[in-house]
């Protein structure tokens, strides 16, 4: 503090007004560096904003090679999320696995980091306001507890697991499922909703279970 405070012409004292302290004065330099390469411009191929996000990056390194180091060393409050993925093509599996790459990794700096600023790399990598956001889950509903239990038995039998223990399956799947009865069955739904979901893909594991299939559609026309 007191060699920066010489540099400006000003005490120690005066930079208080401004930093709490060493660390805040470190975080303020990368901020200042973190000005110096802004993400490409969108309209350009993701190759060309990769390599014009490097070269931003290897130029600021060379014009403040005391300074950039800082950039590995102080606490992470913001980054920037490079997010890749396909422009067409069955690549599922690529999109799924670097979505939940990405989200991990947020979650993973979540407590301290004050902004992510994500730059999409591909088509898939689209505005999260034009995503649907879906679930898939297991669907196994009954009219009573009694009947529900029996159709667990049932779908053990058919997945064959019929020495399993029914109790443990069915405590098991109902955190994650929609189950139960259909009053039951629609209060998860809702709560679905309520969390943003906008659309809800559903396993039936008993289709030749024509009651239960036609349970399911009163659920959910209703």
């Amino acid at each position: 503090m007191g060699a920066g405070a010489q540099r400006r012409g000003v005490t120690p004292r005066a930079l208080y007004r401004h930093v709490t302290g060493k660390a805040g004065l470190l975080d303020g330099r990368v901020e200042l560096l973190l000005t110096e390469f802004p993400p490409p411009p969108a309209g350009l191929p993701w190759p060309e904003r990769l390599a014009a996000l490097a070269a931003s990056i290897r130029a600021s390194a060379r014009r403040h090679p005391s300074v950039f180091p800082l950039l590995l060393q102080r606490p992470v409050k913001k980054f920037a999320l490079i997010h890749i993925t396909a422009d067409r093509g069955l690549a599922g599996g690529l999109n799924t696995n670097m979505n939940r790459a990405s989200a991990n990794l947020v979650l993973e700096h979540q407590p301290q980091v004050e902004q992510v600023s994500v730059l999409p790399v591909g088509r898939r990598g689209r505005d999260p306001d034009e995503l649907v956001y879906s679930a898939m889950t297991g669907v196994l509903v009954a009219e009573t507890e009694t009947d529900l239990r029996a159709r667990v038995a049932g779908l053990l039998d058919v997945l064959g697991q019929g020495v399993g223990d029914p109790e443990a399956w069915l405590a098991d799947r109902r955190r994650r499922w929609i189950m139960g009865t259909p009053e039951q069955a629609s209060e998860r739904v809702r709560a679905l909703e309520a969390t943003g979901m906008q659309r809800v893909m559903l396993q039936d594991f008993l289709p030749r279970d024509l009651d239960h299939v036609r349970l399911i559609g009163r659920v959910f026309r209703d």
